[in-house]
């Protein structure tokens, strides 16, 4: 309703997303988004599917965790151990609807450091923008702005230096493959992504869309572990 009423191709372009592209935008570098799909968007290391899934996911969390801690006050909670042992699953976890919420958060700074160049805790610093463009709809979030931002920032800081180790040996891993042009993975590189998937915060969801990164830059190829 809100891209017909604004004659827009579809709700990314309205004014609902645009102010947290734009702080999108200036927190991480990137170029401007242009609202490219698919095969265009590819042309640009898919740096506008990134904006969508950064701006989506920031929006979510923000409402999410609001709604998750009404019924306690920022005073009485000093830290995210805290909260969860008082609201397990309201914030990012290791379990029911917490755990949701972490891959959430997960995927879209993955996307915002991998696409669009963003730096550790970038993430974080976008709550301000969602909680001006949706404040006077949903009052409660600019009661909590300060402590949803903090819940963020905490688990954003504790993902960001994994990620980024993670990310590293895969794409050391991608770098070899290519070097040979086999079909074959090793299978101690293979047990490695799986058995170290928390401490390098690559989670099976992560190694997939990695993998499927490297299966689109090398056709239709598919690889095979092998043992050593």
């Amino acid at each position: 309703m809100t891209s017909i009423l604004q004659d827009k191709r579809s709700n990314y372009d309205t004014d609902v997303f645009m102010p947290i592209f734009k702080e999108i935008e200036r927190v991480t570098g990137a170029a401007a988004y242009a609202g490219k799909l698919g095969s265009d968007d590819a042309k640009n290391g898919y740096r506008d599917m990134a904006y969508r899934v950064v701006a989506d996911h920031i929006r979510t969390l923000t409402l999410a965790i609001t709604d998750g801690t009404h019924l306690f006050t920022y005073s009485l909670i000093h830290s995210l151990t805290h909260l969860r042992a008082y609201l397990p699953g309201a914030v990012p976890s290791n379990e029911g609807r917490g755990y949701v919420l972490r891959r959430i958060l997960r995927r879209a700074v993955r996307y915002g450091m991998q696409n669009l160049g963003g730096k550790p805790g970038f993430f974080a610093t976008l709550v301000p923008t969602v909680v001006e463009s949706l404040g006077e709809v949903f009052p409660e979030i600019k009661e909590k702005s300060k402590f949803v931002q903090s819940v963020i920032s905490e688990e954003e800081n504790s993902f960001s230096s994994l990620l980024e180790n993670g990310v590293k040996y895969f794409s050391d891993l991608v770098k070899e493959i290519k070097k040979t042009d086999s079909l074959i993975v090793k299978g101690c590189y293979c047990h490695f992504l799986l058995t170290h998937s928390l401490t390098h915060s690559l989670t099976h969801s992560l190694t997939h869309l990695l993998t499927h990164s490297l299966t689109r830059s090398q056709g239709s190829k598919r690889f095979i572990c092998m043992t050593p």
